[in-house]
């Protein structure tokens, strides 16, 4: 392999952009640029999920997790705004790895820990 001919990258912490909650914000960048990071809190009942917006309900503090939101909507079902995200539990996980979490409450920290970051040119 040619290593002369591979283009490098490096992380500047001038390029990542955190979102302090600002649910537009989060929207406006994941419409113009894709995908964000986050994190949030995971609790026992987040294991049992299958389908519909998560809440957290019930059971004690589990650990912290790095998830990638995709995209936003309204559940027809119930009227409630959710996130579209996406989990690295595999297929068998949620909604084919994906799960539906409220959106506009900082559900589980959610949005308090969205990152962002674009190439510094």
């Amino acid at each position: 392999m040619n290593h002369s001919s591979m283009k490098r990258y490096r992380a500047d912490l001038r390029s990542i952009k955190h979102f302090r909650g600002d649910l537009n914000a989060i929207m406006y960048d994941i419409a113009t640029n894709g995908p964000v990071q986050s994190g949030m809190r995971i609790y026992e009942d987040f294991f049992q999920y299958s389908s519909g917006v998560y809440r957290h309900q019930w059971g004690s503090y589990a650990g912290g997790h790095a998830i990638k939101i995709i995209g936003w909507g309204v559940d027809s079902y119930s009227g409630l705004d959710y996130w579209i995200v996406a989990n690295s539990w595999g297929t068998d996980w949620g909604m084919n790895g994906y799960f539906w979490i409220a959106k506009g409450r900082d559900e589980c920290e959610i949005e308090a820990c969205c990152l962002s970051g674009q190439p510094l040119y």
